[in-house]
């Protein structure tokens, strides 16, 4: 499940949950094609490794004792990030009504 949330501050934030092998693929080490625009650092990107890697072997220890576990992500958006989910989500509205070209 994601929702897309504006913050008091004025970020708009995708945020994530589902199981962790879904979620986690979904996840890449950051050098995705929009690290430079969203400007991390190679020490922020250490940091995420490093929680990446933290999480991986909560995960592993938990399943190992038979627990079910559920993660969630977030990320801030860029503008054009924001407007491409805006774009495919009044397209999912407008099939989903039966009014190809509607808007809403």
């Amino acid at each position: 499940m994601s929702v897309v949330v504006e913050c008091p501050d004025g970020t708009i934030k995708l945020l994530v949950k589902g199981a962790d092998s879904t979620v986690l693929n979904l996840i890449g080490p950051g050098d995705d094609e929009n690290t430079a625009e969203r400007h991390e650092s190679a020490e922020q990107l250490q940091w995420q490794a490093e929680v990446r890697e933290q999480t991986l072997k909560h995960l592993d220890k938990y399943a190992r004792e038979g627990l079910r576990t559920l993660v969630i992500a977030s990320r801030v958006l860029t503008q054009k990030e924001v407007r491409s989910i805006q774009h495919q989500s009044q397209h999912r509205v407008c099939q989903s009504s039966g009014f190809p070209g509607n808007q809403v």
